[in-house]
């Protein structure tokens, strides 16, 4: 791995660290079930995918224009940070986000750790995404409804601490 290769990692891996710090600094959406946002380095809004259908990450290319992915990069610099053409896969299975890697050329990469091809990963909330050298910080809905705890009357109440 060239230096430049190293440098450019500890900066997405520091993106990666500010914003799970600071949530402030990211900007808000509203995810529905079967959404993901992906908070992509350097871009201003985050990238809010629908997981009703099968979606396709990767590079569009001039050349070749049938082979085009469901969601196109190139505006992140897609071609420069290594992405293939056909990436990774992501969908949504039992209310889980997956990603699978498309035998991609440079790997994708989750938390540090590449990816097997063609091996579905569940994607969680604040896991770190890389395709090649494109970082992304990924935000799930929650996927555990919130238990509702009956309330009985007949029971004393705790009052509140001040």
């Amino acid at each position: 791995m060239r230096k430049d290769d190293d440098d450019t990692l500890l900066k997405q891996s520091r993106f990666i660290l500010t914003a799970l710090a600071d949530p402030s600094k990211l900007a808000a959406v509203v995810l529905k079930p079967k959404q993901v946002a992906l908070y992509i380095e350097n871009a201003s809004m985050p990238l809010v995918i629908d997981l009703t259908e099968r979606v396709s990450f990767g590079r569009q290319s001039a050349r070749d224009p049938r082979l085009a992915p469901t969601v196109s990069l190139n505006i992140y610099d897609a071609f420069s940070r290594g992405v293939s053409r056909v990436h990774a896969t992501m969908y949504c299975e039992n209310g889980q986000p997956l990603i699978i890697d498309e035998y991609s050329t440079n790997g994708t990469w989750l938390n540090g750790r590449r990816l097997a091809p063609m091996t579905p990963t569940p994607l969680t909330y604040g896991n770190e995404l890389r395709l090649s050298r494109l970082s992304m910080l990924v935000i799930t809905p929650c996927a555990v409804p919130l238990e509702i705890i009956p309330f009985d009357r007949d029971q004393p109440q705790s009052a509140p601490r001040e």
